[in-house]
């Protein structure tokens, strides 16, 4: 493994742990889940990120009544605290710039992307060029992501704070095909059966 990719490893699961060690032990008991938003950074591939937040019964059941269902009150980020207690890489993470630059999608020097972008504008080729890379630097960032979780659920962290497991949602604001997937990845079997029920209804009913 890359040795800036190692760190940024090591650096996220420290900052996920100083996060949830911060969260106040008489509010540890009401939190069912934990959200991993993941987002580009102004759209710019180059800056993946996530931001780290939970999730409360209390609030829950309060949000119940401007819901469609109670489950997507429970499930639908939309309808969470968003109250961000960490975050992992985006545009002014070194580490995750130096990752970058140690892969076969970098394609310039971070501080040229705006002149870049220009040029990318006018020539088709290498928009979709920019946008093959991109994608393929995101698709990295999003294993890695899965890895950090799993480590989390490995070395007991999650049970440690919570007194058990909850389930850990990676997640983008639409929940498709692909963000269930990521989620049953990263987390132990059975563990997030709720959730990926709420979001098969969900698609049947045409709600997301």
């Amino acid at each position: 493994m890359m040795e800036a990719k190692k760190k940024f490893i090591e650096t996220g699961i420290n900052s996920v742990k100083e996060a949830l060690d911060a969260i106040a032990n008489m509010e540890v008991a009401d939190i069912y889940a934990i959200s991993f938003w993941y987002a580009n950074e102004d759209d710019n591939p180059r800056h993946p990120k996530i931001i780290l937040s939970y999730n409360t019964m209390s609030n829950y059941r309060n949000r119940v009544a401007d819901a469609s269902s109670e489950m997507e009150a429970k499930w639908n980020y939309a309808f969470w605290l968003q109250n961000d207690i960490a975050e992992i890489g985006g545009e002014n993470d070194e580490l995750l710039k130096s990752w970058f630059r140690e892969t076969p999608y970098f394609y310039s020097d971070l501080e040229d992307e705006e002149a870049e972008e220009d040029e990318a504008e006018e020539d088709e080729a290498l928009f979709d060029k920019l946008l093959e890379y991109g994608n393929g630097f995101n698709r990295e960032f999003i294993d890695v992501i899965i890895l950090l979780i799993q480590r989390l659920f490995r070395e007991k962290v999650i049970e440690r704070k919570f007194g058990k497991s909850i389930p850990v949602l990676l997640h983008r604001l639409e929940y498709l095909d692909k963000t269930i997937g990521w989620v049953k990845r990263a987390n132990p079997a059975r563990l997030t059966n709720e959730f990926v029920k709420a979001c098969e209804s969900w698609k049947k009913d045409g709600v997301r």
